[in-house]
C-alpha cells in the first residue's frame, strides 16, 4: 500500500513532505530549525558575481545547473 501511495509524488515532493515532517515534529532538534530556516534564506542570496556578501560562500559549489552546499555552511550560519 505504501509503495503505490509514495508512486504518486515525484522526487522533488518526497523531499518537500520530509522537509515538512522535520519542521512540525516538536522533537528535540527543533531547536536547530531557526538555523536551518536561515541557511536556506541566505541561500536564496547566492549570487555568483557577488560572493563576498554571503556569509559561509566558500561551502557552496556549482554543477552544472544545481548548487552543492556542504553542511559546514549551515555551521558558519550557526556561529555567525
Amino acid at each position: 500500500m505504501e509503495n503505490t501511495k509514495s508512486a504518486k509524488y515525484t522526487k522533488e515532493d518526497r523531499h518537500l513532505l520530509r522537509f515538512n515532517t522535520f519542521f512540525n515534529s516538536e522533537k528535540p532538534s527543533s531547536t536547530y530549525k531557526p538555523v536551518f530556516v536561515k541557511s536556506l534564506i541566505a541561500i536564496s542570496d547566492y549570487d555568483e558575481q557577488n560572493l563576498h556578501r554571503l556569509i559561509g560562500h566558500k561551502w557552496i559549489t556549482r554543477h552544472s545547473d544545481k548548487l552543492k552546499v556542504d553542511l559546514n555552511f549551515i555551521a558558519e550560519i550557526f556561529f555567525h
